[in-house]
Order: C-alpha cells, then sequence, then structure tokens
C-alpha cells in the first residue's frame, strides 16, 4: 500500500502526494562504487546516506598539531581519501596542500590575504568562515593517491590545527581536487553553502505540510474515549521524515522556559499500527536536548538542528526513516498543559520499497565528575554513523575547562557566536565556570563504524573547586535492535538544569557582556581579543572584557541591541583604564551622544560604571551601540546596561 495518514492529538488528516520516490534517488542514498564531488557536496546537508550501513574500513580518523609561532609542520596522508574538515586556532595561518605527489601546491591558501582580498569563490560561507578566534572549512578535499597539508603559523603566534579526514570504505574510488576542478563544480558548491547558510528546508513529496496545534501534559490515555495528555502524530506504512519543525504557542507555560525543555520528552514509537497503540522506542529524550538547546533556550544557527530566535521555532533536519508504522509523541511530566504547533515533511514509500537499516537513535546522560568525565563516551556497537552531540556543563571553578578533541574550537572561542556545524551556544565564563554548552553537528566528518564505535568529546573538566554537573545528547544512526551507552531514562527531577553556581566575582545584572555580544562588527583592519582577569578583587563583570584594538583614530567597533518597547533609556558602560588605552566616544544608532572618555591610567582598571546618556529610542532590533577611537589608541570594554526609565509618576507610586 502506498499513502500515508497522519494523526495529531487525536486529529486524522488525510495528505495528498506525489509517487513514491525510487529509494536509490537521488544520490544522498547509498555511496556508489564511483563517488561523484556532486555527491560528497550532497552529504553536507542531505543526511540520508547516514541510513546506510557503513562500507569495511569506513569511519574518519583526526589528526592534530600544535605549531610554535613561524613553525611549519606537514600532516602526511595516504589515499583515497578525503580532508572532511579543517580547523586553525588563528586567522592569520597559511596552508599549502599537495595532491597525489604534486611538487607545488595544489591549493595554496593565505588567511590574511583572505581577510584583506576576500577569499576564493570556491570557499563560501559557511564551508568556510571565520570561527571565534579561529578559521573553519568542511569543503570537501578528496585524494586518490595522497595528499600533505602544510602549515605556517604566523610569526608572532603560535597555531592549534585539527584535521579530519574520511575513509569512505573499500571499493569506493573518486577523483582527486584540485584548483581546477572546484572552479568546475562551483555552482553546486554555492549552491549547497546556501542550502545550509538560509536554512532551506529539504524536499518532501507530501503536500500540504500543514501546521498541526495541540498540548500535552501529564496524564494517562482514556482507552474509552482515546484522549491523551500526548501531543502526537501517527505515521501509517512506509516512508521517512524529511524533517520537523516545533513552536511553543502558549502565553504561559507551564514552567521556566529551561525547566520546560528538560521536562517535555519526544519519543519515537517504531511499527504502529494503530494511533492510540505503542509502538517500540527507539527514542525518548527531553525535548530541548533534542534540538540542540541545552540548559536553557539557546538560539544558534546550524543546519540540522537548532532554534531560531526570530520566530521561536525549533528544527530537526536529520530523516527518521520507518516502516510498518510510527507515532512521534511528545510527553510533558508537567499537569499543566504546555501548548505547541508542529509541522513535518514526510515522504512515503510502496510497501515493497527496500528501506535501507539504519534508524535515527539519540541518547541523554547527566553525572557530576573532575577531569576527563567517563560517563560522556558513546558507545555503540554494530554499524552506526553520529550525526552530532553536544556537551552542557556547569561548574563552579574559575579553573579553565580543556577541549583537546572534537570540541577543540571551543578553547579559542570564547562568545556564542554562530558556525555553520560547530557552536558555543552558551558561556557564562570566565573559564570553566557558569553555565556553558557547546554542539558540534556533523557532515563528511561523522565518525562511522561497520562494526561500533566509541566517540569521546575530548572536554577535561576543572579539578579544583569541586565536580562539575554536565549532561551529554547523541544523535546517531544505528540499527534498530543497537545497544549503547547513554541509553539511561532519567526522572525529572534529574533531568532539571542545575542551578548558576555562586559567583565569587562581579556579575552586572542586565548587562550586555560585550565578550559575548554576537553579531558585533569592526573597522577594518582593528583587531578585537577576549582578555580575562583572575584578580577577583577587581571589579570586571565575569572577569573577562573585550580589547579593542583600531588601526587608526576613527575606527569603530559596533554592538547591535533590541529594544522591545519604546520608551526613555538610561545607557550606562564600563570601560578600561591603563597605559595602553586612550580616548574614545560613545555612539548610539550611528550618532555621537558628546561624551569622551579618556582610558588612560595606571596598570589595568575598570572604570566603575559610567552613565552615558539618557534617551528616548524606539521598539526595534537593529539598534546599535558604537565606540569610535579618537586617538588610534585601543579601546577595552566590559559591558554596557540599557535600563528602562521610568516617568515620575510612576516611580512615585512604586515608592509608596
Amino acid at each position: 500500500m502506498s499513502g500515508s495518514f497522519l494523526v495529531c492529538a487525536g486529529l486524522l488528516c488525510s495528505l495528498s502526494q506525489e509517487p513514491a520516490a525510487d529509494l536509490q534517488q537521488p544520490s544522498a542514498m547509498a555511496a556508489p562504487e564511483v563517488l561523484p564531488y556532486s555527491t560528497m557536496l550532497e552529504w553536507l546537508h542531505d543526511y540520508r546516506w547516514m541510513i546506510m550501513e557503513p562500507r569495511k574500513g569506513e569511519g574518519v580518523e583526526s589528526q592534530t598539531l600544535i605549531l610554535d609561532p613561524g613553525a611549519i609542520q606537514r600532516i602526511e596522508l595516504e589515499g583515497p581519501g578525503a580532508v572532511s574538515h579543517l580547523w586553525l586556532s588563528s586567522q592569520e595561518g597559511k596552508i599549502r596542500i599537495y595532491v597525489d605527489g604534486a611538487d607545488q601546491p595544489t591549493l595554496n591558501w593565505d588567511l590574511v590575504a583572505f581577510a584583506e582580498h576576500g577569499m576564493p569563490q570556491y570557499l563560501p560561507n559557511p564551508l568556510a568562515l571565520p570561527l571565534g578566534l579561529g578559521w573553519d572549512v568542511h569543503l570537501p578535499l578528496p585524494f586518490a593517491s595522497s595528499m600533505a597539508v602544510e602549515f605556517e603559523a604566523p610569526a608572532h603566534l603560535g597555531m592549534k590545527v585539527q584535521l579530519d579526514v574520511r575513509d569512505f570504505g573499500e571499493g569506493v574510488v573518486f577523483d582527486s581536487v584540485s584548483e581546477a576542478s572546484l572552479l568546475k563544480d562551483l555552482a553546486q558548491i554555492e549552491r549547497v553553502a546556501e542550502i545550509i547558510r538560509t536554512g532551506e528546508r529539504p524536499p518532501s513529496q507530501v503536500k500540504p505540510d500543514p501546521f498541526k496545534v495541540g498540548a500535552t501534559r501529564t496524564q494517562e490515555v482514556n482507552p474509552e474515549t482515546g484522549v491523551s495528555g500526548e501531543f502526537f502524530w501517527f505515521f501509517r506504512g512506509k516512508g521517512m521524515v524529511r524533517w520537523l519543525e516545533i513552536t511553543f504557542i502558549h502565553k504561559e507555560g507551564p514552567a521556566p522556559v529551561e525547566e520546560m525543555l528538560r521536562g517535555l520528552k519526544l519519543r519515537l514509537e517504531h511499527h504502529v499500527e494503530k494511533p492510540l497503540q505503542h509502538g517500540k522506542v527507539l527514542l525518548e529524550v527531553p525535548l530541548g536536548d533534542l534540538f540542540g538547546s541545552s540548559l536553557g533556550a539557546n538560539p544558534f544557527q546550524s543546519y540540522a538542528v537548532g532554534l531560531d530566535a526570530q520566530t521561536g521555532t525549533f528544527h530537526l533536519r536529520l530523516p527518521i526513516p520507518f516502516e510498518d508504522g510510527m507515532r512521534l509523541v511528545i510527553t510533558s511530566d508537567f499537569p499543566e498543559y504546555a501548548r505547541l504547533g508542529a509541522r513535518i515533511g514526510l515522504d512515503v514509500y510502496e510497501e515493497d520499497a527496500d528501506l535501507p537499516p539504519l534508524r535515527l537513535h539519540a541518547g541523554w546522560m547527566r553525572a557530576r565528575e573532575t577531569g576527563s568525565p567517563k560517563g560522556a563516551t558513546l558507545r555503540i556497537d554494530g554499524p552506526a554513523h553520529i550525526a552530532g552531540y553536544t556537551l552542557a556543563s556547569t561548574s563552579p571553578s574559575l579553573q579553565p575547562m580543556a577541549q583537546t578533541g572534537a570540541f577543540a574550537f571551543a578553547d579559542f572561542w570564547t562568545s556564542p557566536a554562530p558556525g555553520a556545524y560547530q557552536h558555543v551556544t552558551r558561556r557564562d565564563g570566565p573559564l570553566g565556570y557558569g553555565h556553558n554548552s557547546m554542539v558540534r553537528t556533523f557532515g563528511l566528518d561523522a565518525p562511522s563504524s561497520a562494526d561500533g564505535l566509541s566517540f569521546h568529546p575530548g572536554v577535561v573538566f576543572p579539578e579544583a573547586d569541586g565536580p562539575t554537573d554536565y549532561s551529554a545528547f547523541a544523535w546517531f544512526y544505528a540499527l534498530e535492535d543497537t545497544k549503547y551507552s547513554m541509553s539511561t531514562q532519567y526522572p525529572l527531577e534529574q533531568r532539571m538544569p542545575p542551578e548558576l553556581p555562586k559567583a565569587k566575582f562581579l556579575i552586572a545584572e542586565g548587562a550586555m557582556e560585550a565578550e559575548e555580544a554576537p553579531g558585533v562588527s569592526l573597522s577594518e583592519g582593528s583587531a578585537i581579543e577576549v582578555k580575562t582577569v583572575i584578580d577577583t578583587s577587581q571589579r570586571w563583570s565575569r572577569l573577562q572584557f573585550t580589547h579593542f584594538q583600531p588601526s587608526k583614530a576613527s575606527d569603530m567597533i559596533v554592538f547591535p541591541f533590541a529594544l522591545n518597547q519604546s520608551g526613555k533609556y538610561a545607557i550606562h558602560a564600563q570601560l578600561a583604564k591603563g597605559e595602553a588605552y586612550g580616548q574614545c566616544e560613545l555612539l548610539v544608532d550611528g550618532r555621537a551622544v558628546g561624551m569622551v572618555f579618556s582610558g588612560e591610567g595606571e596598570g589595568l582598571t575598570p572604570s566603575g560604571e559610567l552613565e552615558i546618556t539618557t534617551m528616548r529610542m524606539m521598539a526595534r532590533n537593529d539598534h546599535s551601540l558604537a565606540l569610535r577611537s579618537l586617538d588610534g589608541k585601543a579601546i577595552g570594554i566590559d559591558y554596557f546596561r540599557i535600563v528602562p526609565v521610568k516617568p515620575k509618576s510612576e516611580g512615585a507610586q512604586d515608592s509608596k
């Protein structure tokens, strides 16, 4: 039988469909013996290749280098294979790539020249982009015989390098990369970058994809009426959910957002023939973590999973194959309703179609440890691909939290900023203190194995000040009956996010921390650096501040911000004083407010909170605060506070 019906919260919906797809098309479904470069590119965003069993020998090997200033080192690789991910801790290094024994570089990249003149067309954002203080590349670089990748650190700065190489398994052949081949495939490279950058949904057969509204709360199923506290969709027959989006639509939820995202769970039940029948559970995890949002609703831009800050919509674009029916269920541990809406993209298949064997699984765990956390290791029996991994931690320690493996980029990324596949989604700081969460979604650098694999994030928690409370989450594809770690179910109280440890330093209430502000822009030629101050007696908020180094007088650093309400606001700031700092002025929405600040002083001290100006501003999401250098010297910015000024009558009433 071809065709599918969906049930959402007890409502039966018949959907029209286009003809069922041939499961071997498009090329994303399987690795052919001859692998075109176009297919490698497709696999960067179309995860259907992960439902295929890995070939013998298929997998990813990671190599790491640490270079002294000015040093040159090489990584020698034997083919066939493909560099699937390349990360540098600096944006000033050089990379020379020699393919199949070439005497001269096949690709010659100078990152300083890229910053000045732009990157080559075949390196579009986000397949190549600055990431924090470093540089990140996910463009596949295949080689048939061999590859040597030579790295040169800038003369004044050491550099860390991480390189991931994919082996596509026995019997798979492909052409080697060259600059000419990349330019030949430029149209598809740019198209893939556009899909990932804009978050374009994967195409799906069933039309339309209606927005279903429902609710969930703690309540058992009534067998007579079929009424349940669950929000669910029922999928009949055989098919694949290509994408899923969920939006909360209540005015007031049953709990604070941080608690609600852990109190609600999403469950996938397979082999289900009737809407109210329970099936085989392959996945049951906290709802927020499934979408990559740990320790609160943390918006971030990722193709596979994420949260749109503008719409409040969570998305999952990892394919969910099923046969013999499936239920997608959202449950709640709260007695009051959580109201939400959901939308899916669905493909349906003929009953005699061959569905590839791997299924989407997910695991979540929580523990308290110091050092390298043993509980964070994900072990999977049998064939498997890991699509992504999230680590969230809460620590009282002012010692650093080191990342040496898949999350090495986080050591050189001190603020929560978006990337295509790698993300620091929350960082309280300084160092290991407070709530921190990071996400790594994989493309061709996905860990894979035909006979079981083990993955550890490579994080090392501080030993001082007590254990770190942490949770880990993984998305992966494996056989239906596979055994894996991180499969324990936790009661509600153990899923709840921990409280923020009491700080032994200043945290400016309601402040926009300069080192964490998203979307900061600089004048060309200028630079920023986040500095950490360990002396807790100094009144630096979160013991960190942003050091802005202009290239000349008149250079600016600009911080965007939004206001939800129009009104009168007082703008406060704390800046840095010391030998390195000079004079600057503040601009609001591009206009100088008249105050000139002198950062000249001895040593290094915070200025104390300054009241810059009071002014009326409209409710808009495109406001800006800027600091403009008047003498070409550095500017140190700790934080801004934008505080609404109450009318006198309201203030008088409040004081009674």
